[in-house]
């Protein structure tokens, strides 16, 4: 497989497609010119028109065909600033993610082919589009689930994504969990539960942050990861929440830790276990 990077301003980024995909390239992705920017709730992506965009043309099946003299024309780009790399197919997709390693022995393994009854494992797909386990407020959550007691606790998993937090309080021993993500993301949560041999998750798909009173306060446990402004938008809609017991807050940016804490504090809870990874914070409430 061959992969043709081509620069185009921002503005022709749109009129490029359409004149490679009248030409006949129909398989292609692109970049588009952003940074992050730093905000009270977090970070917020920010294009960049000034830079240049970059569309990665591909190529399944090699041939003796001129690529960078038919983009180039088509383009009207410099063949020099075309680059193309070689990609063995097959090995990129045999290509696992390394194991990420947790606390207390527990290890996140991309291997859907691994033995589950071996301890201390959570098994997820690779392919999954969410929450891989990869970033600190995902990893962090995990720790805090792994090094608690679920026994016979029900959950509510809001922003649930994989459902990696859900997998990892049913291994715990929790007796229900009730998952919630504005994506459709049923098949991926139950996917995971499968290869762990866990069930009893039930998955919904709601938009929990705006929509209102969608649950009462019927359950042991609350996880939120997807930041402080939303969590707290999210329980001002649904207030009997605040009924829960404990709750377990991520996706929190070390500059507003203190808003979710004061929310907290003023609904009656206090801060039973508090952590941080770069300027990631999760922290864990209890009534």
């Amino acid at each position: 497989m061959e992969i043709y990077q081509i620069p185009v301003t921002y503005e022709a980024l749109n009129e490029s497609l359409e004149v490679l995909t009248a030409v006949g390239y129909e398989n292609w992705y692109y970049d588009i010119p952003v940074e992050n920017e730093r905000i009270e709730n977090g970070y917020k992506t920010r294009t960049l028109p000034q830079e240049n965009a970059f569309i990665h043309v591909v190529i399944q099946e090699k041939s003796d065909f001129d690529h960078v003299k038919k983009l180039s024309e088509t383009l009207n780009v410099s063949p020099t600033h075309i680059q193309m790399n070689e990609f063995n197919q097959d090995h990129m997709w045999q290509e696992p993610f390394p194991d990420v390693q947790l606390d207390g022995g527990w290890v996140i393994s991309f291997d859907t082919e691994q033995n589950v009854e071996r301890d201390k494992i959570i098994i997820l797909d690779s392919q999954g589009a969410f929450g891989t386990g990869l970033h600190e407020t995902t990893q962090d959550c995990v720790n805090t689930i792994l090094s608690d007691d679920f026994t016979k606790q029900t959950v509510l998993d809001l922003g649930c994504g994989s459902g990696i937090l859900s997998v990892a309080a049913l291994l715990k021993e929790a007796e229900y969990v009730e998952a919630v993500d504005i994506q459709p993301v049923e098949r991926e949560v139950k996917r995971h539960a499968q290869l762990n041999h866990v069930e009893n998750v039930k998955v919904l798909q709601r938009d929990a942050v705006n929509e209102k009173n969608l649950w009462d306060g019927e359950f042991d446990w609350v996880f939120i990861n997807i930041g402080a402004e939303e969590a707290v938008t999210l329980l001002n809609n649904h207030p009997q929440l605040l009924q829960v017991k404990n709750f377990l807050i991520s996706g929190v940016v070390e500059w507003n830790v203190e808003y979710i804490h004061s929310f907290f504090k003023d609904a009656g809870y206090s801060i039973d276990q508090q952590m941080q990874t770069n300027e990631w914070v999760t922290v864990t409430y209890r009534k």
